[in-house]
């Protein structure tokens, strides 16, 4: 099963209500802002899809989208009836909290599977690192209950600030440069085959997407919500 990574920005209003009651930390993991309600079924289901393919399926061609969207909705229809609507339920549910203000949630950032690439390069080891570039995929305050690879981890303003001041300060360029296909694999670093073609630029895409996300969080003074799912 695939393991893939979500940096979602949170206020510093809500990160206080989630560590008071982390049983919030669900609802905010797969919060969608009310104007995505979805108005049918395949709506509903379609919104379980990570973030990266919602944004790819959005920016199709609007022939193109009807046709995927159609298929989309051909094939929900082929499952059974009671896998359907337990697919549109969850899809329903996650679009609506009554305990969260839109105003306290704001990007998510979907890093894909390039998470543990990102970060290997970015700290040299596999596993947790110190801060602040040990915080940009794999740091964090643990918080809640386990999401499927472990818990959410949260970090407060100050550490988003020393994150975007670090990320800020290793150019790209940098970053791309410590890459090397063997000792990814050496490292059994997720999720494999390094050695194909375009692995670099897939780390150097996610990297320069993070280095945005995390300025965009410490000027907006959010904190920011962490997840492997």
């Amino acid at each position: 099963m695939s393991m893939i990574a979500t940096v979602r920005q949170i206020s510093m209003t809500l990160l206080d209500r989630i560590t008071a009651d982390p049983a919030l930390i669900e609802a905010i993991v797969s919060y969608r802002p009310p104007a995505a309600t979805p108005s049918s079924d395949p709506d509903a289901v379609f919104s379980l899809l990570p973030a990266h393919m919602r944004d790819a399926i959005d920016q199709m061609p609007a022939d193109a989208r009807s046709k995927f969207i159609a298929g989309f909705a051909e094939a929900l229809s082929e499952l059974p009836g009671d896998v359907q609507a337990g697919l549109a339920r969850r899809g329903r549910a996650r679009t609506r909290h009554a305990a969260i203000e839109p105003a306290d949630v704001g990007r998510e950032l979907d890093v894909e599977k390039a998470w543990h690439g990102v970060h290997f390069l970015l700290c040299g080891i596999a596993n947790e690192a110190p801060p602040p570039l040990g915080d940009v995929v794999l740091g964090g305050t643990p918080i809640g209950g386990d999401l499927g690879y472990g818990p959410a981890r949260y970090l407060d303003l100050p550490r988003v600030k020393a994150v975007s001041d670090a990320l800020r300060a290793l150019p790209s360029a940098t970053f791309a440069s410590r890459f090397d296909a063997d000792r990814l694999e050496q490292a059994g670093i997720y999720p494999q085959g390094w050695s194909e073609a375009d692995r670099l630029d897939w780390l150097a895409d996610a990297y320069s997407r993070l280095r945005a996300f995390y300025s965009d969080s410490a000027q907006g003074g959010w904190a920011v919500l962490l997840c492997v799912r």
